[in-house]
């Protein structure tokens, strides 16, 4: 924990550093597929403390709590399979009067760019690329309420997908600055985006082989430790495997029912230490003239 808190320190790191190359790896799975749904929405992060606040935190309402702002756009399949994150900005509120706390009237006026609602219309814009680069791939962005604004419409006349609309406690984590709690969350949506699709793929193709999501160091060590006894040569089936890594965090098989989120995330953490351990010191490690 103190090297994660380390690296998150460091002024190389970044929310937007970070990002690039999951977001590549976004686009190409995007391109595989022929319709996908770009889903965006704001999300605040209360970084409120008792004593000394967060640096560079700002207002959420016009109360007390601190915080900062996240609007990501995730892709995902019709059928609800995560592809990754496409993009994503945040922000905090400067000191002053808050646009929520001003009525409706007031607030009409004012320019779009003044608002917190043309995030809604900036990701838009910038579904360009990917739709330029996917030209096989039909785009739909999903917008709930929120999103019920002319600017986000007219925009959307001029841009080559559709809009939709309908209706990990990161904020725990103990940093002093916003720069480096945005760090930490740019890495915790790449795990989040990657926690949902081993879910997803186990619940909706559990007969396929594990292999087509774990590297046979993660499930071969995962089998070992959860049956007692050496792996099968063939791989086990991907809903197999995604309860054994939950089990490995003390989850308890029912029938009709699969590991959440939350377990399959705790599960895969162990699951990567015990990988290393698989590949370090299993019965495949690779030694050298002098450990023999």
């Amino acid at each position: 924990m103190t090297a994660a808190y380390r690296w998150f320190d460091n002024p190389k790191a970044g929310f937007q550093p970070i990002l690039p190359p999951h977001m590549d790896a976004t686009r190409r799975r995007i391109a595989a597929q022929p319709v996908v749904l770009l889903v965006q929405d704001t999300t605040e992060l209360e970084l409120t403390r008792p004593q000394q606040q967060v640096e560079g935190a700002g207002p959420l309402d016009s109360g007390s709590r601190r915080g900062v702002f996240l609007h990501p756009r995730h892709a995902f399949t019709p059928e609800g399979t995560p592809l990754g994150t496409l993009a994503a900005v945040t922000w905090a509120r400067e000191e002053g009067v808050v646009c929520a706390q001003q009525s409706r009237q007031e607030r009409a006026p004012m320019p779009i760019a003044q608002k917190g609602s043309v995030r809604w219309v900036e990701m838009l814009r910038r579904a360009r690329p990917a739709a330029a680069s996917c030209p096989n791939t039909q785009l739909g962005c999903v917008a709930d309420s929120e999103a019920d604004i002319y600017e986000l419409l007219a925009a959307a006349a001029a841009e080559p997908c559709h809009v939709l609309k309908g209706d990990g406690r990161v904020e725990q984590r103990r940093f002093a600055t916003r720069e480096r709690f945005l760090s930490c969350l740019a890495v915790y949506g790449i795990v989040v985006g990657r926690t949902r699709y081993v879910c997803r793929l186990g619940w909706s193709c559990p007969e396929i082989a594990c292999e087509a999501v774990f590297e046979p160091a993660e499930w071969k060590a995962v089998w070992q430790v959860t049956h007692g006894r050496r792996p099968p040569k063939k791989p086990p089936t991907l809903g197999a495997l995604v309860v054994c890594v939950a089990q490995l965090v003390g989850y308890v098989p029912r029938a009709g029912s699969a590991p959440g989120p939350q377990t399959v995330w705790l599960g895969l953490q162990r699951t990567y230490d015990f990988a290393w351990c698989w590949r370090t010191f299993g019965p495949e490690a690779k030694r050298g003239p002098q450990d023999v």
